[in-house]
């Protein structure tokens, strides 16, 4: 019964939230440009960015390139939009709860205990959150499933395979997969199916390799300038769960934290190699410091809470039962009070209302919608340059000084937008959470 409730829970929210939870993000049209790019025959550039990286505008390094081929499939089938970028990650998560299941059963859990596996991953708010959102975690996240039930099932071919795949939607899945190999007893086998993924990965970045080396430096380097605090990245991880001060979200947090640590030791219990993968990604997780990283935790802690319930030892099976129970009911919780906000559609419509044609735009706002405009070829659209990645000043002022237009949330994502908005710009609308400055072309 709790795993239909859950699975019908996720059915019915998805549905409600698809366009406005999370917020429409800059992540998206970022990720979304090189598949658009593809269809229109100018490769998987990412012409959002300018020239701020080498080669951006053809080739696309900063990113993996698998969740951009799998995105200019779903535009080819249903046209460019947010809701299929976003349809993309959904129909993964469908996967990664399926998968769910294979990797609990193969781990050793009984049917029962590998449905209340699901059904705890299907009622978690941040799975929920990065089903809805179009990035590639969630593609990442069930290959690397699917690469983890593999090797459980003994099939070190796939498991390379899928390993490899996994790696070329997300670079996160490269110390979960490099522990899959550690634990391979048929290293070599396992090598032969990672060969293709490489391979493919290999041939692109010799297109261009002066763009490989300073697209992927600029985005380790901003991994780098990220704030280096133990204390602050558990934090951030935990306030995925309960964001607020009040005592409900900090019992929620300490709650988290302890279903995460009481699933290691089911894990630990159940399986070592599924223990091993789960403490590769919980050290990704802190050392990553992106607030969509907690993803990848929730199916193995998921399966480590399972197993408890079925320890033989009696205690422990009663603390599993209970952390379930309280864990479930805190995210069915926290999901109920999610509710759509806005109407995306509309504001991206009035948005395009009032921009000129062969405007060129910048766009700097919570929510994004440069998604919504992508279907006005006639318009130039810029994203702000990512906070962190190592550009020069002079090259980052060039390419704000190219828009005649910014687009702006309340909330500015991008200090250097709203600094020139506040002493140049004019507004045009306002849209309360969007609104349109006209900007003198430098």
């Amino acid at each position: 019964m709790g795993l239909f409730v859950a699975v019908a829970s996720l059915a019915w929210r998805s549905r409600v939230l698809l366009l406005s939870y999370p917020a429409p993000w800059p992540d998206e049209p970022l990720f979304a440009a090189p598949a658009i790019a593809l269809l229109r025959g100018h490769g998987l550039g990412t012409d959002l960015l300018g020239d701020l990286l080498p080669g951006i505008g053809t080739h696309t390094y900063w990113v993996p390139p698998l969740q951009s081929l799998c995105l200019a499939a779903a535009f080819k089938l249903s046209g460019i939009s947010l809701v299929a970028q976003r349809a993309t990650s959904w129909i993964a998560a469908w996967a990664a709860l399926a998968l769910t299941y294979v990797v609990a059963r193969k781990a050793g859990l009984s049917r029962p205990l590998g449905a209340l596996a699901v059904a705890l991953v299907a009622q978690d708010v941040v799975f929920l959150r990065g089903a809805l959102v179009g990035r590639m975690d969630m593609i990442a996240l069930a290959l690397l499933l699917a690469a983890t039930a593999a090797h459980l099932a003994a099939r070190p071919f796939a498991t390379g395979l899928l390993a490899g795949l996994a790696v070329l939607t997300h670079p996160f899945a490269i110390v979960p997969m490099g522990v899959l190999v550690a634990f391979s007893p048929r290293r070599l086998q396992l090598a032969w199916g990672a060969a293709l993924p490489v391979l493919l990965a290999v041939l692109y970045a010799s297109l261009d390799p002066h763009a490989f080396i300073g697209q992927v430096g600029a985005q380790l380097g901003r991994k780098a300038s990220h704030p280096a605090s133990l204390t602050w990245d558990v934090a951030m991880n935990l306030a995925q769960y309960g964001p607020g001060r009040g005592i409900g979200d900090v019992l929620l947090r300490a709650l988290t934290a302890l279903a995460v640590a009481l699933g290691a030791l089911g894990l630990w219990r159940l399986c070592r190699p599924a223990f091993a993968v789960q403490i590769a990604i919980l050290f990704c997780i802190i050392v990553g410091r992106e607030l969509w990283y907690p993803l990848y935790a929730v199916p193995l802690t998921a399966v480590g809470v399972s197993a408890l319930v079925g320890d033989r030892a009696r205690w422990l099976a009663v603390g599993g039962l209970v952390l379930f129970v309280a864990v479930w009911a805190c995210n069915l919780a926290r999901t109920n009070r999610l509710s759509g906000g806005g109407d995306y559609p509309f504001l991206c419509g009035e948005i395009a209302a009032v921009l000129p044609r062969n405007a060129t735009v910048v766009v700097a706002a919570i929510p994004d919608p440069a998604p919504g405009l992508a279907l006005r070829p006639d318009l130039h659209l810029l994203e702000f340059p990512p906070e962190g990645l190592r550009i020069d000043a002079a090259r980052r002022a060039r390419h704000l000084a190219r828009a005649d237009y910014a687009i702006v949330s309340p909330e500015c994502p991008s200090s250097e937008v709203e600094t020139r908005v506040r002493e140049s710009g004019t507004l045009v609308r306002d849209l309360g959470p969007l609104r349109v400055y006209r900007l003198p072309r430098s």
